[in-house]
């Protein structure tokens, strides 16, 4: 059980496209569209978002996890809802994690996140587990962004998750990203990564993460009017390749 739990942990997410949030851009599990979910303290201004992802493995086509995400903020408070499964027939988990975010001054907010998953691995009981996180963001001027954000899940046996990402806007186009995550059992890392706007409609990334191992993460998103299409490609030495798509569509 704990390999299949790790092997989930490597799997999740797909490539976030555009706003910056404590695990955008590659630098973390290569999370959706759903950034407010990611970072509920963010500046919140008024937009709604939907988004499916999927994310896979070629060459392992059982290990995929699907996701749908709804975000919604309106005068500074963020809302947002995930629905995600993750498929192997020997090892299934749902997940549903809602989030609230409150930009509490001008260049600074909180948020919070709540969520539970079922998983389900063969000959097995199913188990269940909540994990609640705390979140921060602080803003001091538009081309700096730090956020952060503590984690703790389960009961019986609590791990804890510290996480820090720093964002630089190095130009209008070139977006510099750092971060890493501490984590009271294994999978603590140090990430980088760029974000370049070649033109309005069309954003290149790439980036690293090391943790015992080293892997490489690249996507582009493209946004046509109110809806965007985003690609993503992760190397794993463990798990080879994995591709990702997202289709989100804003209002």
């Amino acid at each position: 059980m704990k390999n299949s739990s790790f092997l989930f942990l490597l799997l999740c997410q797909i490539l976030t496209a555009q706003n910056p949030s404590i695990e955008a851009i590659g630098l973390a599990e290569l999370d959706a569209r759903c950034t407010i979910l990611n970072n509920p303290a963010q500046e919140g201004s008024q937009r709604g978002e939907m988004s499916q992802s999927l994310l896979y493995n070629p060459q392992l086509s059982e290990l995929y996890t699907s996701s749908t995400f709804w975000e919604y903020s309106k005068n500074g408070k963020n809302y947002a809802l995930l629905l995600q499964h993750f498929g192997p027939e020997h090892y299934q988990n749902t997940l549903v994690q809602l989030a609230f975010g409150l930009q509490i001054y001008r260049t600074f907010g909180i948020g919070i996140s709540v969520s539970g998953s079922r998983e389900k691995v063969v000959e097995q009981n199913a188990q269940r587990f909540l994990a609640y996180s705390l979140h921060w963001d602080y803003h001091p001027k538009n081309s700096l962004h730090w956020a952060g954000s503590f984690q703790q899940s389960g009961l019986s046996e609590a791990k804890y998750s510290f996480k820090q990402q720093l964002i630089y806007n190095a130009s209008k186009a070139l977006t510099l990203l750092g971060g890493f995550s501490l984590e009271s059992q294994r999978g603590s890392y140090l990430s980088l990564a760029t974000e370049y706007a070649l033109f309005d409609f069309l954003r290149l990334r790439q980036g690293i993460r090391y943790a015992e191992q080293l892997d490489y993460r690249a996507g582009m998103g493209l946004s046509f009017g109110d809806w965007e299409f985003q690609v993503s490609f992760q190397w794993q030495l463990a798990l080879g390749q994995q591709e990702g798509i997202s289709i989100c569509y804003k209002w």
